[in-house]
């Protein structure tokens, strides 16, 4: 048997040397195609010098283009918002329709346990005022406090008493002389009137009473009625005076009088006859002014009756005093004798008409000179005067109600009527505006003592303060707002940046200064906010740069053990990094850089990049240590672990370059320099790296005394004195030409066996399914987690939690009634009317109590309520300003200012904005408020900017996800020549993602109450799917190595974790490292982006990589290296090929 396997040996071995010399002949004559690594392998082994010095020559021009860019990198994320958003749109129409020179303002909080109108808090804020305008005047636009609106309301004040005395003395002047024409005239036509209805009147009781007398005495009229006999007798017994005989006309009109009014023509007497004397005469006025002024009866009835009614009532009130009370009567149908006009016969009837009209002239006089015509007028004249329209300005401007203003002009415009009348006919106008003046100072002092000025904030009408004090006043802000007139962007921002920081500054320093103990005052604003984050961002990216390269050289010193050795990584990825910012500054010339870029370029480079550094320095290390030359070891390095590190960093740059997908210049920018900076990085990692370990050789291991210190038992042990022994024992159990693999396996068992990696592996390999399960079962709640977790925009909650403006936003939306200052706009553009149009600002009010009920919202301003209320009439004074503010200058746009209870970066008011625009067109629908209906509606405001960006980030992430799928598919793919494993790696990164998005929201949002980053998980996905590649692809390929040159699977994963678990947790504790120097930032989102990117890396390069992918291998066994048979072959030569080569330098070592 002995005899037949040694048969067996031989023949073997001499079929395997026949292949070998087949394997060179064709190696020889180049038939096997060599890899394009490899052929960089051979270049770098023969160029290296010239590789170096075009690499130096490069780095040289990169320093100036380097400086530069830190001239033009910007801290202001504003600058890197989408312009093509309906935000920027509606931006730019108010920007256009409402001119103003402010750009930007900021805010000084006051809160206090006194009374902000106590002394001391208003000699702060009065001082604090002129300390700024002193120092800033020149940057300074307004500013608002509780004394410029007491300053404004006392200037408006004054100017309406100005204009209200003004117009009141100019309508007095022009009204005294006319009322004193038409006082005149009407006394003249009352005049004519009243005597007219007296000689009417007395006329037509003497003849009417005449007229009966003889009628019914002297024949016998009322019986017989009228004829010829009775008329001739009537007119001979009256025909005795100078008024004339009785007409047959008259007889009969008081024929048909008498018999249609009395019963019992008998029983009249003189109470009878007033109300038909009365009717009598109303007859022929009537009969004559209609003739004379044509006067309709309606007319006559309001313009003469009233006198007639008047006079009428005076006269039976005489009458009866002089005739009836004394005994006498004219008229008694029953009593001959009892007759004035006759006491004894008919004959002396005759003779005592006279007495009669004498006694009715008598009764004349007296009731024409009862008549006071100067008090008729003035009674006449002050009821048809209307103060209406002035009253009403008045109320309106003075917040007095207009029946009080009528209360106290009431007993003054009697007074001034009379001194009107007093003035004669026609005065001169002198009299008049002297008069005018007089009585204007007069009415104006009355309404300054109804509504005296204001003295101080307290007197002040809550309308008005409500902006800039709090309900209980122990609460104000000033509200300073700069000036941008005749000044470019660039100059704004320096000028701005600079006063705003002075402004806070001056305020603390007053504060201490007046030693105000129980004041607290807090410096906020939009402004303040983001130069604080740019400040902060600048600070913290200055401190992130400095200790991630301290971190990343401390790293590579312990993994390197040498002196000399981590400079190598450092000095080649650092002038990637110049190189690649040199590229930023000519890019700058087209588009803006934000320090994000730089930053995440920086910190990705020295990761990612040195990672790549390292990964084919460990691999010639590796190589050294099997014996084979300086150049050879270099080739396999460049060969193997070059291809792993291109392919690697493909697919990162694959992962930001999806970034550059969302119409979002932040992103793009980001993606732009992360590409530039990893392709950089890979040429570094696979030409300079190479091309300085050519050129120092053995001498980067300097010290080696280091060796020993720092890894004395792993990687440099000592010679077993046996080695020969092994080497036999080896020898005899492994057959001649034999894979190279498989005399490693042999010569390494002793230490295989014995490493507690390739236990570990062994034990993960048998329990793939286990591991698998337990996995999932663990990344379920994350994974739940991960879908509830919300993100947010509030750059407020970003701040630090101690940050002074997040405090001071906090006391102005819990204090002030109107709560946060910064409100969200409605914008209707083109409207078909103007704004102030009375149906138009029924439809705004109607519109506004609507928005009104929405939740949050707290106060809206706009045309028809420019303080918060409504107020139809807001012309004049502080009110017309106040309304001018919301329309555009071209009379067809109106602005609404929504003012909510919570703060503009909440996520209420993100939910707020999102729902808002359908809910205005919802309101408009349903009230049929046409007018606004017609219009373009936008909304505005910094919530609904950030609310628009944040959703063009959220309708891209999608679109994000399935092109980094795609593309880290197709490299890997080309990479493995495999269906399944390119899946499996996504999907492992993918678990991973959700872990950490699952962390994330259980450690900030959850432990620490800050809102999530809402471009974390975009990023979070992009990077990570290409960067947490970069492991899975050194581990794998390690894997697919061992596995096509003849070791089983299992094997095959546990010689590759044997060789690049060490290799491969140190590179992801160095890209952690340099990941968690964000954690040192002020800023949360930079914490929170540098936490789940550390967290990701270190379960990348530790669980995932060591037990999960293992696990996930081994379980799909046979699916792992599935793949195109054409690509399977190529492979397959590869390895032969590779195989070959090994052999032959194993004879040579032999």
């Amino acid at each position: 048997m002995k005899h037949q396997k040694n048969n067996s040996n031989n023949n073997y071995n001499k079929k395997t040397t026949e292949k070998d010399e087949r394997l060179l002949t064709e190696k020889n004559k180049k038939e096997v195609k060599e890899s394009i690594f490899k052929k960089i392998g051979i270049l770098i082994t023969k160029k290296y010098k010239y590789i170096l010095i075009v690499w130096l020559i490069i780095f040289g021009c990169s320093i100036y283009p380097t400086i530069q860019l830190q001239k033009v990198i910007s801290y202001n994320e504003t600058e890197f918002l989408p312009d093509n958003l309906e935000y920027n749109k509606g931006e730019a129409i108010k920007n256009d329709l409402f001119p103003s020179n402010i750009t930007g303002s900021t805010i000084i909080v006051i809160d206090s346990d006194n009374l902000i109108s106590s002394e001391e808090n208003m000699e702060y804020i009065e001082e604090l005022t002129n300390r700024i305008v002193q120092q800033y005047n020149e940057n300074i636009n307004e500013i608002q406090s509780v004394l410029s609106i007491l300053q404004s309301f006392n200037e408006s004040y004054w100017q309406m008493i100005a204009e209200a005395e003004e117009e009141l003395q100019n309508r007095l002047g022009n009204e005294i002389t006319e009322l004193n024409q038409i006082m005149y005239s009407t006394e003249t036509e009352i005049e004519n009137l009243w005597s007219s209805i007296a000689n009417v009147y007395s006329l037509t009781w003497f003849n009417l009473s005449r007229t009966y007398y003889y009628g019914f005495y002297d024949t016998n009229l009322f019986t017989a009625g009228p004829t010829p006999t009775i008329y001739d007798t009537i007119a001979h017994d009256t025909n005795i005076t100078s008024l004339g005989s009785i007409t047959s006309s008259y007889v009969n009109m008081t024929y048909s009088v008498i018999t249609e009014q009395f019963t019992n023509i008998s029983k009249v007497w003189d109470s009878l006859i007033h109300p038909v004397t009365l009717g009598i005469t109303n007859t022929t006025l009537y009969q004559y002014i209609n003739q004379e002024q044509n006067l309709t009866l309606e007319e006559y009835h309001q313009e003469i009756y009233p006198f007639l009614s008047r006079y009428h009532q005076n006269w039976t009130e005489i009458f009866t005093q002089n005739i009836t009370q004394s005994g006498l009567t004219i008229i008694n149908g029953t009593e001959y004798n009892n007759n004035l006009y006759s006491n004894s016969s008919l004959m002396e009837a005759h003779s005592s008409q006279m007495s009669v009209l004498e006694k009715l002239h008598e009764i004349n006089n007296t009731v024409l000179s009862s008549f006071n015509i100067t008090n008729y007028i003035l009674n006449e004249i002050s009821s048809s005067l209307d103060f209406s329209t002035w009253i009403a300005e008045a109320s309106a401007f003075l917040q007095i109600p207009k029946d009080e203003i009528s209360t106290q002009l009431e007993p003054i415009i009697p007074v001034l009527l009379s001194e009107i009348y007093v003035l004669e006919s026609n005065p001169n106008v002198s009299s008049v505006n002297n008069l005018a003046n007089n009585f204007t100072q007069l009415i104006i002092s009355e309404l300054i003592d109804l509504s005296p000025p204001p003295d101080s904030i307290n007197d002040l009408p809550q309308l008005l303060t409500r902006w800039v004090l709090s309900e209980d006043k122990k609460t104000s802000l000033i509200l300073v707002n700069y000036n941008s007139f005749n000044k470019t962007s660039e100059e704004m921002d320096e000028i701005v940046h600079e006063a705003d920081v002075g402004i806070g500054e001056l305020s603390h320093e007053l504060k201490e200064e007046m030693n105000l103990t129980e004041t607290r005052v807090y410096h906020t604003g939009e402004q303040y906010i983001m130069d604080v984050w740019m400040t902060q961002a600048e600070k913290d990216a200055r401190l992130i740069d400095i200790v991630t390269i301290l971190m990343v050289l401390v790293i590579l010193l312990v993994i390197f053990c040498s002196l000399l050795a981590p400079f190598i990584p450092l000095i080649a990825i650092g002038s990637s990094i110049a190189a690649s910012m040199s590229f930023l500054w000519f890019i700058s010339f087209g588009t803006d850089i934000h320090f994000v870029a730089t930053l995440f370029l920086t910190i990705t480079s020295l990761g990612a990049g040195v990672d790549y550094c390292i990964f084919i320095f460990s691999r010639y290390s590796e190589e050294r240590k099997k014996g084979h030359d300086k150049n050879d070891s270099l080739i396999t390095a460049v060969t193997h672990a070059g291809e792993s590190v291109f392919h690697s960093g493909l697919t990162v740059m694959v992962g930001f370059g999806a970034m550059i997908i969302p119409n979002f210049p932040l992103l793009r920018i980001l993606g732009i320099s992360m590409c530039i900076g990893i392709s950089i990085s890979l040429l570094s990692a696979i030409f300079v790296v190479p091309s300085i370990i050519m050129l120092l050789g053995d001498i980067i291991w300097w010290p080696k005394i280091l060796q020993t210190i720092l890894r004395p038992q792993k990687w440099f042990k000592k010679d077993d004195k046996d080695k020969s022994k092994i080497n036999d024992s080896g020898q005899e159990s492994i057959r001649d030409g034999e894979s190279n693999y498989k005399r490693k396996e042999a010569k390494e068992i002793h230490e295989n066996d014995k490493s507690w990696i390739v236990r570990f592996s062994n034990f993960v390999t048998k329990n793939g399914l286990v591991i698998t399960i337990i996995t999932l079962v663990v990344v379920a709640p994350f994974i739940y987690f991960a879908i509830t977790m919300e993100t947010s925009t509030d750059i407020m909650g970003m701040l630090p939690k101690d940050f002074e403006g997040t405090k001071g936003r906090d006391v102005l939306s819990e204090s002030m009634a109107v709560g946060d200052p910064t409100p969200i706009e409605l914008l209707f553009y083109n409207i078909s009317k103007n704004p102030l149009d009375y149906d138009m600002k029924i439809e705004t009010e109607k519109l506004c109590q609507e928005i009104l009920r929405l939740d949050h919202v707290t106060t809206i301003k706009t045309t028809i309520r420019p303080l918060g209320i409504t107020m139809f009439n807001t012309t004049g004074g502080l009110f017309e300003q106040y309304t001018k503010m919301f329309i555009g200058k071209d009379n067809r746009t109106l602005l609404l200012e929504i003012y909510l209870d919570v703060s503009p970066y909440s996520q209420n008011t993100e939910e707020f904005v999102e729902t808002l625009p359908n809910q205005v067109n919802n309101i408009i629908e349903e009230r049929s408020l046409t007018n606004l209906g017609e219009a373009k509606v936008y909304t505005l405001g910094f919530a609904r900017g950030w609310y628009e960006i944040k959703n063009v980030t959220d309708n891209a992430f999608p679109i994000v996800v399935i092109f980094v799928i795609i593309g880290v598919y197709i490299v890997l793919f080309i990479l493995f020549k495999s269906y399944f494993t390119p899946i499996r790696l996504i999907i492992t990164i993918a678990i991973g993602i959700a872990f950490i998005l699952g962390m994330l929201h259980l450690v900030f949002a959850v432990g620490f109450d800050v809102p999530i980053f809402w471009l974390l998980p975009l990023m979070l996905f992009s990077i990570l799917m290409g960067l947490g590649q970069d492991y899975d692809i050194f581990l794998v390929t390690r894997i697919k190595e061992y596995y096509d040159q003849g070791l089983s699977n299992k094997k095959a994963i546990a010689y590759a974790l044997d060789h690049t678990a060490t290799i491969i947790s140190s590179c992801g504790i160095l890209m952690a490292a340099a990941y968690s120097s964000l954690m040192l930032s002020r800023l949360w989102h930079l914490r929170e982006i540098g936490f789940a990117f550390t967290l990701g890396i270190i379960l990348d390069a530790t669980i995932i990589r060591i037990i999960i992918v293992p696990a996930i291998m081994v379980l799909m066994e046979k699916l792992n290296w599935v793949g195109p048979k054409w690509l399977q072959r190529n492979k397959q030569r590869e390895a032969k090929q590779q195989t070959s080569e090994e052999i032959n330098h194993q004879k040579v070592i032999d």
